[in-house]
């Protein structure tokens, strides 16, 4: 399985980039998992790089941020047979208390190897996804 991680630089506590992307290397590195990781520049550059992971055929697509970065990468993967990953990173992370996910990240990049996929329902308005928050 290979996996795309989005970091949202600017969700949560922002200084801590390079302790998420250890965390992310030795957790991929103990699984034997293909990887790569790349950081939104603006906002809907999560967008962009959600569409580029699915375009290469990625297995699992990680969103490493907040509510609104999983909202924006969740989006295009609707339809897709690219799975979301979720690493908590933002102020609230809503979506991801309500699916029981760790707040901390060496446990939340854990779980993404120890869980098994479910489906959750995906809202609808005015031509947009929504996940949790609308």
């Amino acid at each position: 399985m290979n996996y795309h991680f989005i970091i949202n630089p600017r969700s949560g506590n922002a200084k801590n980039i390079d302790a998420y992307e250890a965390i992310i290397g030795a957790t991929c590195g103990r699984h034997g998992a293909d990887y790569t990781i790349k950081h939104t520049k603006n906002q809907g550059h999560e967008r962009v790089l959600a569409k580029e992971a699915v375009q290469q055929k990625a297995h699992v697509v990680v969103a490493v941020g907040g509510d609104g970065t999983i909202n924006h990468i969740a989006s295009e993967l609707v339809g897709t047979e690219t799975r979301l990953g979720i690493i908590p990173k933002g102020s609230g992370n809503g979506l991801a208390n309500e699916l029981g996910i760790p707040r901390n990240p060496a446990k939340a990049c854990a779980a993404l190897f120890a869980s098994r996929p479910m489906s959750i329902d995906v809202g609808k308005m005015n031509d947009q996804y929504f996940f949790n928050i609308a």
